[in-house]
């Protein structure tokens, strides 16, 4: 997904009316076309996979935040598709997010009032799966989606092999990557 210098050339469409970028000069011409032409679609493209336009807004923003620089780096020739793309990762993560958060929320009811923590205990580990979690949006999609399988849904390594369509030995490279990245990440705050 990420690529080179991108503009759109003058008049210059594939299939679909979607815009081609060509050189970083017009890059920002290209995203004002693409912008003018396919915000509204990206919109209603991710409405109809949220419950709420709030949110429809904030995911579309995101996507063509990311778009830019991608724009900045790579020529674009199905501006669409890209955003797809990359609005469907920002839905997954956002899933990804609300998952955890309602398993740590389901955690804490059933904890005994004896044994539930305190509101600064609280607030430290919710930091914590902060700072997970931005160090996990560093890795691939599936080195991610395999860690938090493993560690949350307490998937064994060969259904989540089979879920993300990989070998059991890749999910533990996955896992292995995750655990590292969580670690190095954990030793840099030392």
């Amino acid at each position: 997904m990420s690529a080179g210098n991108c503009a759109r050339s003058a008049g210059s469409r594939v299939a679909g009316n979607q815009p081609v970028m060509t050189t970083a000069s017009t890059s920002n011409s290209a995203l004002d076309a693409i912008f003018r032409s396919d915000y509204a679609w990206l919109q209603s493209w991710v409405k109809r996979r949220t419950a709420a336009n709030h949110l429809a807004e904030d995911v579309a923003a995101e996507t063509m935040l990311r778009l830019t620089s991608i724009a900045a780096n790579q020529q674009i020739r199905e501006p669409r598709a890209i955003m797809t793309i990359i609005a469907r990762r920002i839905l997954y993560d956002l899933r990804v997010r609300n998952d955890l958060h309602c398993a740590y929320e389901e955690a804490m009811a059933l904890l005994p009032a004896a044994l539930e923590p305190s509101p600064e205990e609280q607030l430290i580990v919710r930091e914590a799966l902060r700072q997970i979690d931005r160090v996990l949006q560093r890795l691939s999609m599936k080195a991610r989606s395999a860690f938090l399988l493993s560690q949350i849904e307490g998937m064994r390594q060969a259904e989540i092999a089979e879920l993300l369509g990989v070998s059991s030995s890749m999910v533990r490279k996955y896992i292995a990557q995750a655990l590292r990245a969580c670690y190095l990440d954990a030793s840099d705050d030392r």
